[in-house]
């Protein structure tokens, strides 16, 4: 089971008295809907139209931090949808799309099922070692974000956090 907390923060990145850009939570009414503008700086309501509104969350123990734009209500809506996403894989449910994105998890566990109809068992679990290490590489959550810095990094850490040959690089990297 997924230990990796359900909780999305909306934070807005604001600039600060002495320029520097810093992170705040909004501010919200007593019935829970966002303030827009209004961030919560040592306690104090604040206005503050410039910056732009950021979810926090966890993602395998590491903080994240995804812009959200500027506007308040489709920052709230980014919310809400990550907050259901990260509830569904807490759940065990692969989450395939959000939005026009496909999840990397999701995306791994669809081929992986394909693989394992299509294959034997000794290519399945060749190519389930791969795909795992790879998640172990990359903290990138949707398949879209990948790119080629991902993959040097993911031959990078093959060869020196999991001290493969040269030869079993190339292979996992194949797959």
């Amino acid at each position: 089971m997924n230990t990796e907390s359900k909780a999305v923060n909306l934070l807005k990145r604001i600039k600060t008295t002495d320029g520097s850009w810093l992170f705040f939570p909004v501010a919200r009414t007593a019935k829970g809907y966002i303030r827009p503008d209004l961030v919560l700086v040592n306690g104090q309501v604040e206005r503050h139209a410039e910056g732009a509104y950021y979810l926090e969350f966890r993602h395998k123990g590491k903080r994240i931090r995804q812009n959200a734009g500027k506007d308040a209500e489709e920052a709230q809506r980014q919310k809400e949808t990550k907050e259901a996403e990260l509830a569904a894989v807490h759940a065990g449910v692969p989450v395939v799309q959000v939005g026009d994105r496909v999840t990397l998890t999701a995306a791994i566990a669809a081929y992986l099922e394909e693989i394992k109809l299509t294959k034997k068992a000794k290519t399945y679990a060749a190519y389930s070692t791969s795909l795992e290490y790879f998640q172990e590489s990359c903290q990138k959550q949707y398949v879209q974000d990948i790119d080629r810095k991902d993959m040097l990094k993911f031959h990078a850490f093959l060869r020196d956090e999991k001290e493969q040959a040269p030869r079993s690089c190339w292979n996992k990297l194949r797959m």
